[in-house]
């Protein structure tokens, strides 16, 4: 770690992540590939951050708990070398506080009497706290939000201690790009909300005059556990929230496991049928 909180930085010529590596294991984080390159270094002293709560043990212990009683998943899955390929990381998101003003009309009907048309006007003033949206395209709001329940009373400012053995993704999304989706979310939210209000069968929006203000922009470091499973010609992840513990895993099926479980169960079918035949 250099002065002003700067952090030598590596891109992948694999999958062209940039990520800056303070436990320097000279492999990438998002595709494991050791095909890097040194870069620029990244300034993130314009960040706050959430410091890791949980431990790399905890979080291996999350994964088997999720495994345990799965028995469709490929075996893969259970493979003891995955716990060795977790990774400690610092994902960049927007912390947003926003909110929507104006109006708001719908066309209403009935499916009895679909000619007889109602309009409906609404004001509408509502305000989003703490909207969190990621700054790094392959960990998407989706993915977030699977491990999202985030105490941002814990955001801290940037410090050195807080990331050692860490790894820090760089940003690949411009601020006014996460913008308009975070604008595109608060509308369609806002819509939804006064659709749902709407008491007829058929409504149909017929003009939306709502602005948006942000009241407030973060940049924060918010931490996340990876473990990336390759199976076939797909990749599945388990990701765990570095704060709280909360996690997702990304799973498939296999059909050996499908077809030993039939086996299994049926005969265990036939054990049962056997001895219900002898004592009968």
């Amino acid at each position: 770690m250099s002065e002003n909180n700067t952090l030598e930085s590596y891109i992948c010529n694999s999958c062209n992540t940039v990520f800056s590596n303070t436990s320097s294991n000279g492999v990438c984080i998002n595709c494991g590939s050791n095909n890097l390159e040194s870069t620029d270094t990244v300034d993130y002293s314009s960040y706050e951050i959430i410091p890791f709560d949980k431990t790399i043990e905890d979080a291996k212990n999350n994964y088997k708990s999720l495994i345990r009683f799965n028995f469709l998943l490929p075996f893969v899955f259970r493979k003891k070398k995955n716990l060795s390929r977790f990774k400690k990381i610092y994902v960049p998101c927007y912390i947003y506080d926003a909110s929507i003003k104006g109006k708001i009309s719908f066309i209403g009907a009935d499916k009895i009497m679909k000619n007889q048309k109602y309009e409906i006007l609404h004001d509408i003033n509502i305000d989003y706290k703490n909207i969190l949206v990621s700054a790094f395209d392959k960990i998407n709001d989706d993915l977030l939000s699977s491990i999202n329940d985030y105490n941002f009373e814990l955001i801290k400012s940037f410090d050195d201690n807080y990331i050692l053995n860490s790894n820090i993704i760089s940003s690949n999304k411009e601020e006014l790009d996460v913008r308009e989706i975070v604008s595109n979310k608060i509308n369609n939210m806002a819509l939804n909300a006064v659709k749902n209000n709407v008491k007829h069968d058929l409504k149909k929006l017929d003009y939306d005059d709502t602005s948006i203000d942000f009241s407030s922009i973060k940049k924060v470091l918010v931490p996340i556990y990876t473990l990336i499973i390759s199976y076939k010609d797909g990749s599945y992840l388990f990701l765990m929230n570095g704060s709280t513990g909360k996690s997702n895993l990304d799973t498939t099926k296999s059909y050996l496991s499908m077809f030993i479980l039939f086996i299994l169960l049926f005969i265990l079918f036939l054990i049962i049928t056997i001895i219900c035949s002898i004592l009968l």
